[in-house]
């Protein structure tokens, strides 16, 4: 194992061998305050230093894979010479760190990440011809769409995008309808925890975070897509690593999925957004669930002034057509 360290090479190895006693036993506390910072969506630069700061003090296998998961959450690739000491460490490794080391050792590289690069520009050219016949419509899943009637405004897009569990079904009550919300719906945004069967007639699915695609081969509603014959799709890394440096925190869906799709179009052209960015109603933030509330890994005040700004580019936002106004 050492070995495979040194052959790393980079600053962190020296720095290791010279670390002290007392910054060795440091490193515990340190890691703790770091996985606290992870949790809270604390994405600062100061964040990544004191990772850096813990496997310098203790270069060991664990200390390694949670730098290396750090800078994912930041968005930045395994760095080439880094290859060699995870995969040595692999052994060494409890089986659910080896998964996701293993993880990062495939995500840039390889047949999955080159057949993920052939299914976006597939997706590219799909979305390319519904942009100029119709348009595209990213639908949110905020409580102002109850009573919005911009169902039919929602459905008259070429392709609607649409996130998680949003459907109306008859335990939801008259709380909102298909008047509200649309039916169409083409591609689905969502969680990798769901489980729901597919509707028929999906064309596409999309998995939000920092490009996991090497992750969708042992994720059960992935597999269950792929066996019904629709293609995954995964945010390419660089589209989230703009985001956490400019909001300092992990994006939510919403504004990650917008990024990507004004990057292929080359800007708002052809796009619209229903139920993102609207914030909550005395009655809840999300159009079905009660009680749901905000994630609190996201910056929201930060994710709203962006969404302001992208309106002003030319982002068609459908809150004035509503009913009545958005909170």
């Amino acid at each position: 194992m050492s070995n495979a360290f040194q052959r790393a090479g980079g600053p962190f190895t020296a720095a290791g061998r010279g670390a002290g006693f007392w910054r060795a036993c440091l490193g515990l506390p340190v890691s703790g305050w770091c996985a606290w910072q992870r949790r809270r969506g604390r994405y600062r630069r100061r964040l990544l230093g004191w990772r850096w700061w813990v496997f310098r003090s203790w270069p060991r296998p664990a200390s390694l894979l949670q730098l290396a998961l750090c800078r994912r959450d930041f968005g930045l690739p395994l760095p080439a010479r880094w290859r060699a000491p995870l995969t040595a460490a692999l052994p060494s490794l409890p089986p659910a760190a080896a998964r996701r080391a293993r993880d990062l050792l495939a995500a840039d590289g390889g047949a999955a990440h080159q057949a993920m690069l052939d299914r976006r520009q597939a997706f590219a050219d799909w979305l390319a011809s519904r942009r100029a016949t119709g348009g595209l419509c990213l639908v949110g899943n905020a409580a102002g769409l109850r009573g919005s009637a911009l169902g039919g405004h929602i459905d008259a897009h070429a392709a609607v995008l649409r996130f998680n569990r949003w459907q109306p079904a008859a335990a939801d009550g008259a709380a909102v309808s298909r008047l509200d919300v649309g039916n169409a719906w083409q591609v689905w945004v969502l969680a990798p925890d769901l489980r729901q069967a597919p509707p028929p007639g999906l064309s596409w699915a999309m998995f939000s975070g920092p490009d996991p695609c090497a992750a969708l081969a042992r994720w059960p509603q992935a597999q269950s897509l792929e066996q019904h014959a629709v293609p995954v799709l995964t945010v390419p890394l660089a589209v989230w690593r703009a985001l956490v440096r400019e909001l300092q925190a992990p994006p939510s869906a919403g504004v990650l999925v917008l990024a990507w799709l004004r990057e292929l179009g080359a800007g708002w052209q052809g796009l619209s957004s229903a139920g993102i960015g609207w914030g909550a109603t005395p009655q809840g933030r999300h159009h079905l669930l009660a009680g749901h509330g905000a994630g609190r890994r996201h910056r929201w005040d930060a994710e709203r002034a962006l969404l302001q700004r992208w309106r002003a580019e030319g982002l068609h936002d459908l809150a004035p057509l509503a009913q009545r106004p958005a909170a």
